[in-house]
């Protein structure tokens, strides 16, 4: 009778655990008010792994304790218009979700939460992650856990959060939205973030000064940063090294390209309306030829576009728009013409003329050149204007009959090239 009673009490024991890991609402399930969670356990005893989708959407609802028995959801988790829910307590034992989890509004409501205590033990997210419009929610530290996610991660229109950090568990993400977070400073929380295998878009943060916590990304299909008045630098791509398209509009702030330093592939370049862009600088390792459709227009300030790599582009037969800029980039012709006159000043050497400024005539000191050299004078737009043979010592040029202007005086043997800039006045 003894053993038959430890076998009793083994297969009860052995019963109960059945009871209380079981699968259950294959169908999903709604709280609409807060009965509804405080009755789950008794409605469905030994519910701990819910199969289907969960929606969680009801002005009445103030906590979740009524579900601290739930390990698992194998659907989709929907948090909506709770605007008296503010933390998620009650999930501390959730570990795992197999498709989206949404945290978020609906469009007439909005989201109470202030911190997303209760999810501090989610480790999978088997879809992706959306957080929208909770605008009391100040920070993601409960998701600290997070390792895997599976789908993209999204975080929009949340008024209150400050950055990111929560999220340095994760590694991969498919794409990347940060979007209309109006107090968002960085992105810090994504200093791990190796992999976006489709977006980027950092998009309408007003106060978002800078993206240096993006560091880990190396290649993308599509970078969009756009609209965010307040920053000042790219720097936080410096890894990346190939884009499909990349667009760079209406950064107020922004003056330079630096931190795209080692982007050496991109097939379309936008750069657009960025009122304190001055310079390129940033761009001058891309390929020229990895490049087929480039737009650089209504950027106010930026006179500087004769960087090497856009001049290489220059004699491609990409597609191209530039227009509406500062002059020397105001139009594809200005850009060349500032391009050939680069190429002139890079090679400027101790080559004499006297005088200039001159109107009428010029003396060139060509001592160290031997006889017969070549003597050209070229305008900016690289045209050569003048050539003759000329002997070693000293040579007068007549420049009577050139329009006033910018122009570049070469001299070659076959030894050496030496360039100067004359004035024409």
């Amino acid at each position: 009778m003894k053993t038959l009673a430890l076998i009793l009490v083994a297969a009860a024991t052995f019963g109960s655990q059945i009871l209380f890991s079981q699968g259950c609402l294959p169908e999903g399930i709604t709280f609409e008010d807060q009965a509804q969670i405080d009755s789950f356990q008794i409605n469905y005893p030994g519910c701990t792994e819910i199969e289907g989708n969960v929606e969680i959407s009801g002005n009445d609802i103030i906590n979740l304790n009524g579900l601290n028995v739930i390990t698992a959801i194998s659907g989709e988790v929907l948090f909506e218009d709770n605007t008296n829910l503010m933390d998620l307590t009650g999930l501390e034992n959730l570990t795992t979700i197999g498709s989206n989890l949404s945290i978020g509004s609906g469009y007439q409501n909005y989201q109470g939460l202030t911190s997303l205590n209760g999810l501090t033990n989610l480790d999978s997210v088997g879809g992706y992650l959306y957080i929208t419009e909770n605008i009391n929610l100040a920070n993601l530290t409960a998701l600290s856990n997070l390792i895997s996610l599976e789908g993209s991660l999204l975080i929009i229109d949340n008024d209150a959060l400050v950055d990111l950090t929560g999220l340095e568990g994760l590694y991969d993400v498919d794409d990347l939205i940060i979007e209309g977070n109006a107090s968002l400073v960085s992105l810090a929380g994504l200093d791990n973030l190796m992999n976006s295998s489709v977006f980027v878009n950092i998009i309408d943060n007003e106060i978002l000064s800078s993206i240096e916590n993006l560091n880990s990304l190396q290649t993308l299909e599509y970078a969009h940063i756009m609209d965010n008045p307040a920053l000042q630098s790219l720097s936080g791509l410096d890894n990346l090294s190939a884009v499909w398209e990349m667009s760079i509009k209406n950064n107020d702030m922004l003056t330079n390209l630096s931190g795209l330093d080692n982007l050496s592939v991109v097939y379309e370049l936008n750069i657009i309306d960025n009122d304190q862009l001055i310079s390129l600088t940033g761009l001058e390792n891309v390929d020229p030829e990895s490049v087929y459709f480039l737009i650089i227009r209504e950027n106010n300030l930026l006179s500087d576009c004769d960087i090497e790599s856009i001049c290489e582009y220059l004699s491609f037969p990409g597609l191209m728009e530039i227009h509406d800029n500062a002059p020397g980039c105001n139009s594809q012709e200005e850009v060349e013409q500032a391009c050939l006159a680069s190429v002139f000043e890079n090679s400027l050497s101790s080559l004499t003329l006297l005088p200039n400024p001159s109107c009428h005539f010029i003396s060139v000191s060509t001592p160290e050149f031997s006889d017969n050299m070549i003597l050209e004078v070229f305008n900016t737009n690289g045209v050569r204007v003048m050539q003759l043979t000329a002997q070693a010592g000293e040579t007068v040029i007549d420049i009577n009959t050139l329009p006033r202007g910018v122009y570049f005086v070469r001299v070659q043997d076959e030894n050496e090239v030496k360039v100067a800039k004359l004035i024409k006045q």
